[in-house]
């Protein structure tokens, strides 16, 4: 992959970087305006050549360079991977996730190196604002703070008051968390360190009262909505299909990323966007409403797209519909060797080269491709990065003049694939990216936008039904808390089956495994349990607190209360756009857990960071390897919770 792309502080003649997922280690590919001997080797060797072979074509290399390629990772030294495991970026990004190196939370000094850390942060740029004040025309809503925690009445229909209702409730802070460098909010869902990245925008085929039919994104600061341009609601629209109203869960990326800068951090990001999308579908569900959460409509026309981009949307109708199968008018550009001979190209900046099995360009964005390429077509695609001296002549005759056995049908075929693009579209998508390339989020975006251009051509539906059952006071959202520190008192067996009970009632989703560490749960024995067919059953011997705590990234709280849930869902990466939907459903059930565990009187504390194969081993769960797998630790509610509400952001 391009390494300004990869690595934007590197200083290195290498225009490439190798990235090795199962290591996520990352090596240079020397060499500017050449074919890296690298590239070569590994071009020939993606065919299975032997190492004699390797060789005698490459006179600078030798035999012990490419055993130190196989030392890497770089190279096999067996036959080539079957081609099906590269068959969408997706795998590569989940596989460097596997037993992601975490910060180490368990370590005595965590909070003056955290505090560290994020001075550095802050000494490169602010911290983004937890509220937007967004720009354009506006509709003001109705004031609905003394009814938040009240129902409306079903029988009024969606209402301007109603929608008023449900956005404030969702999206309106009801706390500040203040911190050295920027303060955070408390919503009535939970979010990583109190960062609050997930947005709504509101989709309507018909006028509510005096707001004409339209796409309107919801501003927090005035209580208001700001209309989208209309291309934006055209692609929104024919999303939502036949229903009444969408609500497109969007994501304010750079709040999270000021943070939380690794390459696990966009499954975070999408775990919080389905806590958001759950109690929308909830408070749909207690107006009578059938919503269905489906892979979000693609609107890449949208100024800054990529620091807010779409994730899911939640379509709803007040009557039954028919699973109507969404059209999209986002028709992405195929065709860019039409422009002429006058256009000049771009590598696209959502391109990766592949090795499995041969040198091929996988294109992620914004169509879906996989072209084999020869080294002559690495060349050209090569010579067609963006110049920082803007001194290379990249329109075609340019390009034919300056890279040896370069054509016209050469250049045409790149850009039919979506390899090159003409300047006018790759020129604000690198743009777009900055704010990605700089937050070191490059993978994650290569991963979120190849899952929303299979969404889009291919829509998922999620697999968490809906259910309004687990939840009866809505002004129990209200007191949710994030809590580290648990009371000893010990939880009572029925409140733990009644909750179970009422976030995952059924099997519904084939390779989701429930279990179950109880300490001290009052009328059940110390033990491991499954939650199968509504049923709680003994499946091993209760694991050391401390163990469980080193398998989450060294945090006590997942641990440290009277008992431990594992949500580990079995994904598969190959179909990106269900992989996201499938983190996004953990979120769901994550959101569900949160709000009938407050009503019952328990105390939580959730987060993604497990380490994967240490703990399936612990929980005696299968392919670890394809798991996703969300952890929450519950007890009796400590007897202030300041403590739990300060510590949600170490600064």
């Amino acid at each position: 992959m391009q390494s300004r792309l990869y690595s934007p502080g590197y200083a290195s003649p290498a225009r490439w970087i190798l990235f090795e997922p199962s290591v996520r280690k990352a090596f240079s590919a020397i060499g500017k305006d050449v074919v890296p001997d690298v590239i070569s080797v590994l071009a020939q060797a993606s065919g299975g050549a032997a190492r004699d072979m390797v060789v005698a074509a490459h006179p600078h290399v030798t035999s012990g360079h490419l055993d130190s390629l196989v030392r890497a990772h770089i190279l096999l030294d067996s036959p080539p991977p079957d081609p099906a495991e590269a068959s969408s970026f997706t795998v590569s990004f989940h596989q460097a996730n596997v037993d992601y190196p975490f910060f180490d939370y368990g370590s005595p000094e965590v909070a003056e190196n955290e505090s560290k850390l994020l001075d550095r942060y802050a000494s490169l740029w602010p911290p983004p604002p937890a509220v937007l004040e967004r720009k354009g025309p506006r509709y003001a809503l109705p004031a609905c703070d003394a009814d938040l925690g009240l129902i409306p009445e079903a029988d009024d229909g969606l209402t301007l008051g109603v929608l008023a209702w449900i956005l404030k409730l969702v999206l309106a802070p009801i706390d500040e968390i203040k911190t050295r460098h920027v303060t955070c909010v408390r919503r009535t869902t939970p979010s990583g360190g109190a960062r609050h990245p997930t947005e709504l925008s509101v989709v309507m085929h018909a006028p509510l009262a005096e707001v004409p039919a339209g796409t309107y994104t919801y501003d927090i600061s005035s209580h208001s909505l700001v209309a989208e341009p209309f291309p934006v609601h055209e692609s929104y629209a024919a999303r939502l299909g036949q229903r009444d109203i969408g609500f497109v869960i969007r994501s304010r990326v750079d709040r999270a990323m000021w943070r939380y800068r690794d390459l696990r951090a966009l499954r975070p990001l999408l775990i919080d966007s389905g806590h958001v999308t759950e109690l929308v579908a909830y408070l749909l569900g207690r107006l009578a409403m059938h919503a269905e959460v489906i892979s979000a409509p693609a609107a890449p026309g949208r100024p800054s797209w990529l620091h807010e981009p779409e994730v899911v949307m939640v379509r709803a109708s007040r009557l039954p519909t028919s699973h109507d199968q969404p059209t999209s008018l986002f028709h992405p550009p195929s065709q860019a060797h039409s422009r002429g001979e006058s256009g000049a190209f771009l590598t696209n900046p959502a391109m990766v080269l592949r090795f499995t099995p041969a040198l091929s360009a996988g294109v992620v964005w914004p169509v879906s491709a996989r072209v084999a390429l020869s080294l002559d077509d690495f060349l050209i695609l090569n010579y067609c990065l963006p110049s920082t001296r803007g001194d290379r002549d990249q329109t075609m005759p340019g390009i034919v003049k300056a890279v040896p056995g370069a054509d016209r049908s050469t250049i045409e075929r790149l850009a039919a694939c979506g390899a090159l693009l003409p300047v006018a579209e790759a020129a604000p998508l690198y743009d777009d990216l900055r704010l990605w390339v700089r937050h070191e989020w490059y993978l994650a975006f290569l991963t979120y936008a190849e899952a929303l251009e299979r969404g889009a051509a291919s829509p998922v539906v999620s697999r968490v039904p809906g259910a309004t059952g687990y939840l009866t006071d809505v002004a129990a959202l209200f007191r949710r808390h994030t809590s580290r520190v648990f009371a000893p008192e010990p939880v009572s067996l029925t409140s733990v089956e009644i909750l179970l009970g009422r976030v995952v009632p059924g099997d519904w989703w084939p390779g989701l495994e429930i279990s179950i560490a109880a300490w001290n749960v009052e009328g059940l024995a110390p033990g491991l349990y499954r939650w199968r067919d509504g049923h709680l059953t003994q499946c091993g011997e209760i694991p050391p607190r401390e163990l469980v705590a080193a398998h989450c990234a060294g945090q006590t709280a997942t641990s440290s209360g009277a008992l431990t849930i594992w949500l580990s869902a079995l994904s598969d990466p190959g179909h990106p756009g269900q992989y996201l939907m499938d983190l996004v459903d953990l979120g769901r059930l994550g959101q569900r857990i949160c709000m009938a565990a407050t009503e019952l009187g328990v105390a939580t504390f959730l987060s993604p960071a497990v380490y994967d194969r240490p703990a399936c081993s612990m929980l005696s769960i299968g392919q670890a390897e394809r798991r996703i797998t969300y952890v929450f630790g519950l007890g009796s509610p400590a007897s202030s919770q300041s403590a739990s509400i300060k510590s949600v952001v170490t600064e």
